[in-house]
């Protein structure tokens, strides 16, 4: 009997069990470029101001999330007192809960220069490969280019080889710093990537796109889908290491279940056009579904079968424990569940209803 307690204690202790904080340093370099002598350096500012978001000096800050309340936590870094004629576009960085190491960030104020030796420059510049923080600096000069022929051919400007090469460029740093250091694609670059559409779908205008961008328009529609499909690759990130988490034993497991609840709320917020794509992409509403299903279904066995065992100062615990799974049972009615877990679903529905 003595290991029958202990055994329920065990699996009870599991249950309860506090999800522990990490913590992500995100350290921030700041400049300009082209240099200005005598210039003082630009002062960054970190937003929203977040509980979990702790200033620990003029440049650095520190971010614990446990991953049972917010999954994830979206910052943005802007740049404050920039010179005269320079500019830098604020960037917001996807911080996942699990992320316990630095996050450098180079942060520019540059120069906007739409010439087109700086965009031969920007196009011939190479990518692939090249560490994350040394692409931040390259981001704010694409973008800033982007921006001013962006403005000039709104206006009625001639669409031009290099305004392709630059929207491209922009479109290929982009997609680097999504996947490596977790980027939100804000509007001002999806304007820049729906432009660059219009004029490969336009007969007038496919030409100089087709010409002047190595690959052709091929490679440039498959780039325009890695970029759309940025925030379901950063999702998937986030819900794989979850997932490998539950293999690694019970307190894993239930440590597991809390982070599948979090991911489900935060895919609740979502506006429905870009939770049709992620689950389009990866299906991954349908599977948190099944997910979170199986765990608040397993928890509620778990309860039913060691109550017995308990000792009275547990009892109280389990009943919280037992009710939080039936409530989590009964909210999840959406989404495709595997046959078998309908039928244990089902079959714990009718016990827990003739408790």
């Amino acid at each position: 009997m003595r290991k029958h307690i202990l055994g329920a204690t065990a699996i009870l202790a599991a249950f309860l069990a506090p999800s522990p904080a990490l913590g992500a340093e995100i350290t921030v370099s700041v400049g300009l470029h082209p240099s200005v002598p005598g210039a003082p350096p630009p002062v960054v500012r970190a937003a929203p101001q977040l509980p979990a978001l702790i200033q620990k000096s003029p440049s650095v800050w520190e971010l614990k999330l446990d991953g049972t309340k917010d999954i994830i936590a979206e910052v943005t870094l802007a740049l404050e007192n920039d010179p005269d004629g320079y500019a830098a576009l604020p960037v917001t960085l996807r911080v996942p809960f699990h992320r316990s190491n630095r996050i450098d960030v180079s942060l520019y104020s540059v120069k906007e220069d739409d010439s087109t030796a700086a965009a031969r420059e920007l196009y011939a510049t190479p990518i692939r490969n090249v560490d994350p923080v040394e692409l931040f600096p390259l981001y704010q000069r694409a973008y800033a280019q982007a921006t001013k022929r962006l403005n000039s051919l709104e206006s009625g400007r001639r669409f031009y080889a290099f305004d392709a090469q630059v929207f491209f460029k922009l479109l290929e740093i982009v997609k680097e710093l999504g996947l490596h250091s977790y980027l939100v694609v804000n509007p001002e670059i999806s304007n820049a990537k729906a432009y660059l559409q219009r004029r490969i779908a336009d007969p007038t205008t496919s030409a100089v796109v087709a010409n002047n961008i190595q690959g052709g328009t091929e490679v440039v529609v498959a780039l325009i889908k890695q970029v759309e499909s940025i925030e379901t690759e950063q999702l998937k990130a986030i819900w794989n290491y979850i997932k490998n988490q539950e293999q690694l034993g019970p307190s894993q497991r239930e440590l597991a279940c809390k982070w599948y609840q979090s991911f489900e709320r935060l895919l609740s917020t979502m506006p429905i056009g870009r939770l049709d794509r992620l689950e389009r992409d990866s299906q991954l509403a349908t599977l948190n579904t099944n997910a979170v299903t199986q765990c608040a279904t397993r928890s509620a066995e778990q309860v039913l079968a060691i109550q017995g065992t308990l000792s009275p100062a547990h009892k109280a615990e389990a009943q919280v424990r037992l009710s939080e799974s039936v409530s989590t049972l009964s909210s999840v009615q959406s989404g495709p569940l595997s046959a078998a877990l309908v039928v244990r679903k089902q079959t714990l529905g009718k016990i827990l209803n003739f408790r």
